[in-house]
């Protein structure tokens, strides 16, 4: 059947890195639509095909950075899954890692196989997507809801954390330890994103105000 755009809201996109002109959505209608993006496609745009297979709104996508083709997804199902977006197949459901919705995804740019993921559940879950089990849980840094994840693109043992309960955390990933926490937000986190250029700065986007964060104080914008 030819894929249709989606029938909700949509929630997440993701380019390939390998692919220009292949882009990914996730939805609110449980489907994601793999896209053929760029001035050969009929109205700069057209659906190529669509992955199906979660049983709740699928709330993040990410395309592995190494992998062509490799699309990481999670949803309101407590799942993780692999997918081949070239063929539209899925590779792996990642099970056992969480318990509730799941919110975001993230790939280790150090380790082709490492995956993260975050949970309504409190928890951020290490894949290891090769063997498709589960690495190690790092759980106590939130009290609420973790919303987004990230590994350091500077430091493959640290990996970043924002959460519903107004902090931050950054963790030792080697020994699933809190290494910092920042408390100074007011209301709920919700992103957050490591500077490509600069080693250790963290910019961190709450409902009260965007910070960055480094070897210095951070400044709020």
């Amino acid at each position: 059947a030819t894929p249709a755009a989606h029938e909700k809201p949509i929630s997440s996109v993701s380019f390939s890195r390998h692919d220009k002109c292949m882009l990914a959505t996730a939805g609110y209608d449980q489907k994601i639509i793999v896209w053929g993006v760029g001035a050969g496609e009929p109205d700069g745009g057209a659906a190529r095909r669509t992955l199906e297979g979660h049983e709740e709104a699928v709330t993040a996508l990410s395309f592995h950075p190494s992998r062509p083709g490799l699309l990481a997804s999670c949803a309101g199902d407590a799942s993780v899954k692999l997918w081949d977006a070239n063929t539209g197949l899925e590779v792996a459901a990642l099970t056992g890692g969480h318990e509730d919705w799941v919110k975001a995804v993230s790939w280790s740019p150090f380790q082709e196989n490492a995956l993260a993921s975050c949970s309504d559940d409190g928890r951020i879950v290490l894949w290891d997507v090769d063997a498709k089990a589960v690495k190690k849980k790092l759980e106590g840094g939130h009290s609420d809801f973790v919303s987004c994840v990230a590994f350091s693109l500077h430091d493959p043992k640290i990996l970043a954390s924002s959460s519903t309960d107004k902090t931050v955390v950054v963790w030792d990933i080697a020994t699933g330890k809190v290494v910092y926490k920042f408390t100074e937000h007011t209301d709920e986190c919700n992103s957050i994103a490591w500077s490509p250029t600069a080693e250790g700065l963290l910019a961190t986007a709450c409902l009260d105000k965007v910070c960055l964060r480094g070897s210095s104080p951070p400044p709020a914008l």
